[in-house]
């Protein structure tokens, strides 16, 4: 009983780092995106979600390969 209890707070735990993680990276796209593209571009303010989802696109298209090794 006492692991099933440690399992279940150690994934709670990880559940809500990995939230927050998500929620404190996607804030700056966020901000950036409300400052600029709506005044500049005629663009709709982006929510949160809608960040989140951004940052997760970019991330995906946009990542770099670091296995390779330098000799």
């Amino acid at each position: 009983m006492d692991v099933l209890v440690a399992g279940l707070i150690a994934t709670f735990i990880a559940v809500f780092l990995a939230l927050a993680a998500a929620f404190v990276s996607s804030l700056p796209v966020m901000w950036l995106w409300n400052a600029v593209g709506p005044d500049v571009f005629g663009l709709k303010p982006l929510t949160w979600l809608q960040a989140l989802w951004l940052s997760l696109l970019c991330s995906l298209l946009f990542r770099t390969s670091s296995s390779t090794k330098f000799k």
